[in-house]
């Protein structure tokens, strides 16, 4: 740094008197150009510097952060040899706590016992909200029951009950009440039914993976599954017919034929075209014969 202090001196012709005065040395009989230069490297220098301070400046922040323990403990010992205050040194930025070690340690305790108490009151006003919601549940189901005193309470299940007077028109019944409880994952399904001179019989397939089949000549209120008594043949035709049926759409089917439908028109308006072509073209040849 001293080399490049003594470099602008040399450079500029200034120079740095005892009392830190600037003298200049004959700066007003030098040219014009000679003091825009002087000048234009004094102000690069002088930014130069002012960098190269900042930079030491972070260094200085940093290497405070990181202050080892010892250092801060012997900065203390100096602090209170060179005549400081009883106060201990803290760190700038932290709070002083003035008080004895006995009121300190109850201040510490009663917070402590302050926050215990808070968190079993949050804990108590948990458990009431759990109780109420629970004691709001059986309530509600206690009413259902009241009113369906036949059907079993299920979370799972959704059942209604019916009884003599649901019915008004024939057949009616009159075996009392009974509770009817339908489940919604059993509650989609595909079937075919088969009528003709040799078959009559019901063929359905569940979402669950469940299968049945009924021949409704001999079971025709559908109570007992003969699934395992047909071959595999028969039970490959039923499924492929299901299959085909539950990809079956009538307006699919209907555009289908109606693009055929027009598809054969086009066809037929080409042929025509075709032939009138072809028979210009005849008759265009005749007349060249006759004429030739």
């Amino acid at each position: 740094d001293l080399h490049i202090f003594n470099n602008i001196t040399k450079s500029t012709g200034c120079g740095l008197s005892r009392i830190n005065e600037v003298c200049q040395q004959n700066v007003a009989d030098e040219e014009p150009s000679t003091w825009i230069t002087s000048r234009s490297t004094i102000k690069h220098q002088i930014q130069q510097l002012r960098a190269q301070l900042n930079e030491l400046k972070q260094i200085r922040k940093y290497l405070r952060l990181k202050r080892p323990v010892q250092e801060k403990e012997q900065e203390k010992r100096r602090h209170i040899k060179s005549g400081g205050s009883l106060i201990p040194f803290m760190e700038p930025g932290t709070e002083v706590c003035l008080c004895n070690g006995m009121q300190g340690k109850e201040a510490i305790k009663q917070r402590l016992e302050e926050k215990d108490g808070r968190r079993r009151e949050k804990k108590m006003e948990r458990l009431l909200r759990k109780e109420r919601k629970r004691r709001k549940a059986d309530k509600k189901n206690q009413r259902k029951s009241k009113k369906q005193d036949h059907c079993k309470v299920d979370v799972k299940m959704n059942c209604f009950s019916h009884d003599n007077n649901h019915w008004h028109t024939a057949p009616l019944w009159t075996e009392g009440p009974f509770c009817a409880c339908t489940n919604s994952n059993n509650n989609t399904y595909w079937c075919v039914r088969n009528m003709n001179t040799t078959h009559n019989y019901l063929y359905c397939e569940y979402v669950t993976g469940m299968i049945t089949y009924f021949d409704l000549k001999v079971d025709p209120f559908q109570l007992t599954n003969l699934l395992y008594t047909l071959p595999d043949s028969q039970l490959n035709y039923m499924h492929q017919q299901v299959t085909h049926l539950r990809t079956y759409s009538g307006e699919k089917r209907f555009l289908e034929r109606r693009q055929r439908k027009l598809r054969l028109q086009k066809n037929k308006l080409r042929q025509k075209r075709l032939r009138k072509q072809r028979q210009s073209s005849i008759v265009a040849l005749s007349t060249k014969s006759r004429r030739g």
